[in-house]
Parts: structure tokens; C-alpha cells; sequence
């Protein structure tokens, strides 16, 4: 899965839009905008990332890759966090986070990595 920074950068990118500009797009700072692409911050919140998405008038399916990114970093910024690595804790948390497909499909991504 691609870094939510890094995918947002692209995005941003291929519509050439300077941070500036999607900042103000979506009513942000150009500074919150540098720290989402650098992964200085934490990824945003579902509704930030819609926003984002609005603004770079993105099609579903990169609004979507877009969100999951999100998720995921979210996710694993949490299971970081509480130290807890049994296996109950990750279904745990996904299942409340996300829906049936992007359960599955960060699923595989985890057990890919192991």
C-alpha cells in the first residue's frame, strides 16, 4: 500500500497544483499540506481526506486508494502505539475501522510482510 503522503503528493502533482493552492482549495494550510506529503504528521482524519479528494477532484477509485491510505496509516500509528502485537488486537481494530474489502485487502498486505 502506498504511503498517504507520497500518494498525495503524486495526486497533487499530476493535477499541478502547488500545496498552496490545494490548501486553499480545501481551506489548509500549505504548512498542514507539506506535513501530510513528508509523513511528518499523522495521516488525517476520513474527512480531511475527502476534502482533499474534492479539491483535487479525484476519480472514486483514487479518492478510495486515497482514504484506505489514510486507514492504514492510522491503523498501524495505533497498533504501534499500545505495543500490543497479538494477532486478536489487529482483527480487532481493523474490524472497527474499516469495511469488508479493505479488511481483506490490508490483511493481505500485513501477512505479505511477516
Amino acid at each position: 500500500m502506498d504511503n498517504f503522503g507520497a500518494l498525495l503528493k503524486n495526486y497533487r502533482e499530476k493535477k499541478k497544483l502547488s500545496q498552496k493552492a490545494l490548501g486553499e482549495r480545501c481551506l489548509l494550510s500549505r504548512i498542514y499540506i507539506a506535513s501530510m506529503e513528508a509523513s511528518t504528521r499523522k495521516a488525517p482524519p476520513e474527512k480531511t481526506v475527502i476534502r482533499l479528494s474534492q479539491a483535487l477532484n479525484l476519480s472514486k477509485k483514487e479518492s478510495l486508494l486515497l482514504l484506505e491510505s489514510a486507514q492504514y496509516e492510522r491503523f498501524l500509528a495505533t497498533f504501534r502505539k499500545s505495543g500490543m502485537v497479538r494477532e486478536e488486537y489487529v482483527v480487532r481494530c481493523l474490524l472497527n475501522t474499516l469495511n469488508r474489502d479493505q479488511v481483506i485487502r490490508i490483511s493481505n498486505k500485513l501477512l505479505a510482510n511477516t
